[in-house]
């Protein structure tokens, strides 16, 4: 497919992002935390996603490529903000994944005029502690250049079992492929969710917003997803028996997206 790598850049930051599909309406994409960043996976993307692309022009976007130090989401979020605003977009079908998520809902809450519709994947609108000390051994591990243990426990925490038992040798393999400068990248990301909540912003999103989980999940809880659903006003669903990655394990979960943004279909 070759799909091209852009860059926007703006006077403070530069940021990469990629985009496909022909549509007239304007789709966005937030990705969570990565050792990896997406950019790499964008023929991968552009495919999973093809259904997309008679009808929506989709733009995915990185973090910026110098990540400060220090990093918060709220300053991810107003980057993103500030890139899309460069590009020209506006009344976007936004999709926030994770920590994608959070800067979704900062996007949504700070700069309304962005987001026309808002899906939220396995993301909440503030840490509990049992999340935090998740992403907090995540930064452990990476501070210590410990790749393998890192991969697993990114893998574990996020992945169904089945999931896992069928591609473990796959997963496990790639952390030989990570660099130093990933590992960086990744704890800057990682740290950057210290002390996030959105939660008593959330009153000024007035935007439609559909919720979507694993029931699983072992990073945020059934209720952690209920409680943004319920501030947002917004529909919830649960996906049996699949984890953090719902989102690329259930194929179902795509066209759901699909039609909560065409109003094609009423889910309970």
């Amino acid at each position: 497919m070759g799909i091209n790598i852009e860059k926007v850049v703006t006077e403070k930051f530069e940021m990469r992002y990629f985009r496909f599909g022909s549509g007239e309406k304007v789709m966005v994409m937030l990705p969570g935390i990565s050792i990896k960043s997406v950019m790499e996976s964008a023929d991968f993307v552009a495919g999973a996603y093809k259904m997309f692309s008679p009808k929506y022009t989709v733009y995915l976007f990185d973090r910026r490529t110098d990540i400060p130090e220090t990093y918060t989401v709220d300053e991810m979020g107003e980057d993103t903000a500030a890139a899309m605003t460069a590009l020209g977009l506006k009344d976007t079908y936004m999709v926030g994944v994770s920590q994608g998520g959070c800067m979704a809902q900062i996007i949504a809450a700070d700069h309304p005029e962005l987001v026309k519709k808002l899906v939220l994947e396995s993301t909440v609108s503030r840490l509990s502690d049992d999340a935090v000390k998740t992403v907090g051994k995540w930064v452990e591990y990476a501070r210590a250049g410990d790749k393998d243990a890192l991969n697993l426990e990114f893998a574990e925490s996020i992945y169904s079992d089945a999931f896992w038992d069928k591609y473990r040798d796959a997963i496990l393999s790639m952390a030989r492929l990570y660099t130093d400068d990933e590992l960086a990248r990744f704890v800057r990301l990682a740290e950057g969710m210290n002390g996030y909540t959105v939660y008593e912003r959330l009153d000024s999103v007035h935007c439609p917003v559909l919720v979507m989980g694993g029931s699983d999940d072992r990073i945020f809880s059934q209720a952690d997803l209920r409680e943004t659903a319920e501030k947002l006003h917004g529909e919830l669903y649960l996906f049996e028996s699949y984890g953090h990655a719902f989102y690329d394990e259930a194929d179902e979960a795509k066209q759901r997206i699909l039609d909560f943004f065409e109003k094609t279909a009423a889910y309970q």
